[in-house]
């Protein structure tokens, strides 16, 4: 296959070894483009550059001024049509995990030191465009492995009387009990166990898929285990508003086990409330929403001059995917959209807004040839302007100052929001799951967990790493969902104990013992 690869950054050994390797793997021609990163370095430039140039394959070495290699991986990693593109970041391996979840964070779907094998710095971003490319090594089965634990990412909106506003890929069991790693309440409620509630697949500000409540057990002593239940229960019927007849018999131990709970964990409300009445002082609510229809990336272009001087959350797009998914998912409050020739993208974008309950954006249109009035005729939307220039960023911003003193979306009453830099935004549930077969580059693992496609988890064990889900390309017999996943984001002392893994499950199994001296293929 004929591709163009890019390299952000300055490091001509590395990128030259890249080369190679990918040479040696790709039949077709290749074409290679370098972006030198120094201090005039600007992303929002480069992403310009990259978008024209129709690069299949970016590599972004953060070994130099990071911020900004980073800042470039968000809007590939926003964008509909550079997402689906490979874009690779290359971490410091002295800076560890933290790098590396800064990586997923902004979007990367691979994340590698520089010391990675470069077989597959090379292999994985091919497979990311094709996943039936073939890396060529072999399968060893995972029968003589104990458990696969995984870790999977929430982002933290903000923090509310009685629980967390969440955002996340993988979908949670509503009324299921849920453990966090941690959480920015852990100092005054020690307990790490939250009630999963109201689920939604819109309004989101994180790039991520669901959001729910967590809603705090507060304490984390022996009753408060013993009586989690009863208290699920009690919520599921005041949910139902209908007992069936064994949930009659068990109402009166269930209502005292409640009234128990409540009663004890009264001075840890009182403490989160005064917590939050503290940190209100230095709030940081979400900002307006406004999404950028623009192919010709003028408007981007504008903004990226000085984007300091709009304070709102922007989200710009050269195209809308056919399900609409960002008007949708995002639900932005203005949405600004660039007259191109086809003037159907706009009328589609009002029938999806118009579907969506309780849902009715501002709509700005540049380089419309008629007036708004017309426009609204046209459409048959009343919250749309019209503008027969073609990009007039002062009018933009002062729409959306408009709209933003006007919206109660900013409204922080008994909520702190959390800035997407704090680390306290970020947080983890465990899951477990069971190695099918792997190599050196990848693995196959069943799970009850429903992943969905491209999402980037943190391998645990049997060894520390990231994996990010692809799609199969075999069929595997099994009553538990089974995914495909690139093993990524592993240094030198991972590599050394990947190897291990894979040689001592290509043994048999019957000569096979664990460093405990116990039969490999036994439960852990």
């Amino acid at each position: 296959m004929s591709i163009k690869v890019g390299y952000v950054g300055s490091d001509l050994r590395f990128f030259g070894h890249i080369k190679s390797v990918i040479d040696e793997k790709v039949n077709d021609q290749v074409e290679y483009v370098q972006y030198e990163v120094n201090d005039d370095f600007v992303a929002a430039n480069v992403f310009i550059q990259i978008f024209e140039a129709k690069l299949d394959i970016i590599y972004i070495d953060l070994f130099y001024i990071p911020e900004k290699g980073l800042s470039l991986c968000k809007l590939l990693c926003r964008n509909n049509e550079t997402r689906l593109k490979s874009t690779v970041l290359i971490h410091d391996q002295n800076q560890g995990d933290a790098s590396l979840l800064r990586g997923v964070l902004s979007g990367a779907r691979l994340n590698y030191y520089k010391s990675a094998e470069p077989k597959e710095l090379a292999a994985h971003p091919l497979m990311l465009l094709d996943a039936a490319y073939d890396a060529g090594d072999e399968y060893a089965s995972g029968t003589n492995l104990k458990g696969l634990y995984f870790k999977q990412i929430l982002r933290i909106g903000y923090v509310a009387q009685n629980h967390y506003r969440i955002e996340t890929s993988c979908k949670l069991k509503e009324q299921s009990v849920v453990e966090l790693n941690t959480h920015p309440l852990s100092v005054i409620m020690p307990s790490p166990r939250f009630l999963v509630e109201n689920f939604s697949d819109n309004d989101l500000y994180y790039n991520q898929r669901f959001s729910y409540d967590l809603r705090f057990t507060y304490l984390n002593n022996e009753f408060f285990k013993a009586s989690e239940q009863s208290w699920v229960n009690y919520k599921k019927a005041n949910i139902r508003k209908k007992l069936n007849q064994k949930e009659r018999e068990d109402q009166p131990y269930i209502l005292a086990d409640v009234e128990k709970r409540v009663r004890l964990y009264q001075p840890v409300k009182e403490e989160i409330k005064q917590w939050l009445a503290e940190n209100r002082i230095t709030n940081t609510p979400k900002r307006l929403k406004v999404l950028v229809l623009d192919e010709t990336l003028e408007i981007f272009k504008e903004y990226s001059q000085n984007p300091k001087d709009f304070p709102f959350s922007i989200n710009f797009q050269t195209k809308l995917t056919k399900d609409f998914f960002q008007v949708r998912r995002f639900r932005p409050h203005l949405i600004i959209y660039h007259m191109g020739e086809d003037f159907e993208v706009l009328k589609k974008i009002v029938e999806e807004i118009k579907v969506l309950e309780g849902y009715n954006p501002s709509l700005l249109v540049f380089n419309y040839k008629d007036n708004s009035a017309e426009l609204r005729k046209n459409v048959g939307y009343e919250q749309i302007m019209a503008s027969k220039e073609s990009v007039q960023l002062e009018l933009i911003k002062k729409m959306a100052e408009v709209l933003g003193s006007k919206g109660d979306f900013t409204s922080t009453d008994d909520k702190v929001f959390l800035k997407t830099t704090n680390p306290r935004s970020v947080a983890t549930i465990l899951h477990s799951g069971e190695i099918i077969k792997f190599n050196q580059s990848e693995m196959l693992f069943a799970t009850h967990l429903d992943i969905p496609m491209w999402t980037t988890l943190i391998l645990e064990a049997p060894l520390k790493a990231l994996i990010t889900v692809i799609p199969t390309t075999e069929k595997i017999g099994s009553s538990v969902p089974v995914y495909r996943a690139l093993i990524n984001g592993v240094g030198e002392l991972q590599e050394n104990e990947l190897r291990r893994l894979v040689n001592k499950s290509l043994e048999e199994p019957k000569d096979v013992e664990d460093e405990d001296g116990e039969d490999s293929n036994s439960s852990p």
